[in-house]
């Protein structure tokens, strides 16, 4: 039996900063980055145009500093990846190559300027940024696109509105919070439930964050609870069980595909082992990938 869904309001708006540059091609950015050109490369093979909405956008572009996140990251995949490595991780890296510099940082795209190299001459991109700064530098990077627009607001209650609006052609919300607020949490799976249920067709892509078990466990039993179609990737780069001394650091992070096109779970599923194996901060890593249908 369905249990309580969440409510469908809409989301409260969020002002807690955040600056996507300090965490540009850190581990997060790994898994996320794959399993989004993965996602792409799924839903431009098909006939049907696609607008994409990006809820949390950023700047769009960063300068990767000489150390920094990155370095365990992006730049653990600089040398030797085999040649044999799942076909997601090598399309993950041609599409962050802009400006990279291998082993010296360079320059890392953030998801919108990932989005826009994917999109065909259909396709739409619509960015919303709640930061000023960051607003104004992404209205710069994409402003020799047409298709793309770049909004200020809330970015979930933009997702929920769009898929509210009147079907045409297929619709993708990215969806990548700062996580700064405990609320969130709880939001962003309100926002889901809230798109499906306005959209039974809805495409969505989640991130989030693993410091511990609870919060992950939480969200997907929620929207698991609400009747959610989903499907849960994790990769985590420090097991949870080594870390017990640092409980705010990053050890891994997860994406969650609500009716991801056929295939592109596998093709994610198959990156893991390399990414897993480059990635791991103690000789060791762990990934998992659940599934579960929607509730009758």
């Amino acid at each position: 039996m369905k249990q309580p869904a969440p409510s469908k309001s809409a989301p409260p708006r969020s002002d807690a900063p955040y600056d996507h540059r300090y965490h540009a091609g850190n581990v997060g950015d790994v898994l996320k980055h794959t399993a989004l050109v993965a996602l792409l490369k799924g839903l431009t093979a098909q006939p049907e145009p696609l607008h994409v909405l990006d809820t949390h956008a950023g700047g769009g572009r960063y300068r990767l500093k000489p150390t920094g996140e990155w370095t365990a990251g992006i730049g653990r995949l600089d040398a030797a990846l085999p040649a044999d490595a799942a076909p997601a991780v090598h399309d993950y890296l041609a599409a962050v190559a802009w400006n990279r510099q291998p082993s010296h940082g360079g320059g890392y795209p953030g998801s919108p300027l990932i989005i826009q190299a994917a999109l065909r001459p259909t396709d739409r991109l619509t960015c919303v940024e709640l930061a000023e700064e960051p607003r104004a530098e992404l209205t710069v990077a994409l402003s020799e696109h047409a298709q793309c627009v770049v909004a200020d607001g809330d970015g979930l209650s933009a997702l929920v509105a769009a898929a509210s609006a009147a079907p045409s052609g297929e619709l993708l919300g990215f969806i990548d919070p700062p996580y700064s607020r405990k609320q969130e949490w709880a939001e962003v799976a309100d926002a889901i439930f809230a798109c499906w249920m306005a959209r039974p067709t809805v495409r969505l892509m989640l991130w989030y964050p693993i410091k511990s078990a609870s919060r992950p466990n939480a969200l997907k039993g929620r929207l698991r609870a609400a009747g959610v179609p989903a499907t849960a990737i994790e990769l985590c780069s420090t097991p949870l069980h080594d870390d017990s001394k640092r409980r705010n650091a990053l050890n891994g992070s997860g994406v969650l595909l609500v009716q991801p096109p056929p295939g592109v779970v596998a093709q994610v599923a198959a990156a893991l082992p390399a990414l897993g194996a480059r990635l791991a901060t103690r000789g060791s890593w762990t990934s998992q990938v659940e599934a579960w249908e929607a509730a009758p």
